[in-house]
């Protein structure tokens, strides 16, 4: 497993960051680096994690630049809030994990005081990452649906279609399999005829964008200012994953999904009906 720390100066919480993760799996490689790398690790960021028996003497703050070409298992955000702007990395990346921590570094106090929020934000982390990490993979809840990839994907482009173009709530209630698969809409209205064509034109434009569909983990409350969180069942973990279609569609989902639109094929809408304010659709992809 590869894994790559991000946040700006990496200079206090990605270094410690890196340091736990790779304490954590010690077969894995583990990186990290910033937008505006700093001179050096902050001597503080060494002490409290020498602590609890991980060394970081040796690191040193590096650039995001030195890692866009290289693949990676996990790029990981640990910048804070609203304050700070987290790197965007555009490389290859099967799962994106954000989830931020204050830093350090602009904490103002007695000398005492600072190492104690340097212990305090370390002990964050060392907590987050231990979730995260302590098997290989993110914990999330089980799920023991086996599903068509590529039909999921394509039901993820119809309710973002959907939604788009009508204004309702994601389905309420998808059935989708490798031969067909349905979905039920609440509407106003049965769509009409020229309506449906577009519904299906519309949903294989997408597909036909050859838009990359990419994983991202985060916590719950960081989660729900992007998505919608509704019928998130109450037992789901704190830890949600995130798939990304592009800028087409995001929504939290444990399911199986392609690496690409362009591996979907075709969207074919094979019937439809409307009754009680429900408009159910049968397709399929070939």
């Amino acid at each position: 497993m590869r894994y790559l720390v991000l946040c700006t100066g990496n200079r206090c919480r990605s270094q410690m960051a890196h340091g736990i993760i790779r304490h954590i799996n010690p077969g894995s490689e583990v990186c990290s680096a910033g937008v505006r790398p700093a001179s050096e690790v902050h001597p503080l960021a060494v002490k409290v994690m020498a602590e609890i028996g991980i060394d970081i003497s040796s690191h040193y703050p590096k650039s995001i630049n030195e890692y866009l070409d290289q693949s990676w298992d996990y790029v990981i955000t640990v910048c804070g809030g609203a304050k700070e702007n987290c790197p965007a990395f555009i490389g290859n990346v099967k799962n994106r994990i954000h989830i931020g921590f204050d830093d350090p570094d602009a904490f103002s106090g007695t000398e005492e005081q600072v190492i104690e929020e340097f212990r305090r934000v370390r002990d964050e982390i060392l907590k987050a990452m231990s979730e995260l990490f302590q098997d290989e993979r993110p914990a999330l809840n089980s799920h023991n649906k086996i599903e068509h990839p590529q039909a999921h994907s394509a039901e993820h482009l119809l309710n973002a279609t959907m939604v788009k173009m009508f204004g309702c709530p994601r389905s309420r209630n998808a059935h989708v399999e490798r031969k067909k698969s349905k979905c039920d809409y609440i509407l106003d209205s049965e769509p009409t005829a020229e309506e449906v064509a577009q519904i299906e034109a519309k949903v294989n434009e997408a597909i036909s964008l050859n838009m990359d569909v990419t994983v991202e983990f985060m916590p719950r409350e960081i989660a729900a200012g992007i998505v919608d969180l509704s019928k998130l069942p109450e037992e789901a973990s704190e830890t949600l994953r995130l798939v990304r279609i592009g800028d087409y569609d995001t929504c939290a989902c444990i399911g199986n999904h392609v690496l690409n639109t362009r591996e979907i094929g075709t969207f074919r809408i094979i019937s439809h009906s409307f009754a009680d304010g429900v408009w159910r659709v049968r397709w399929k992809v070939n």
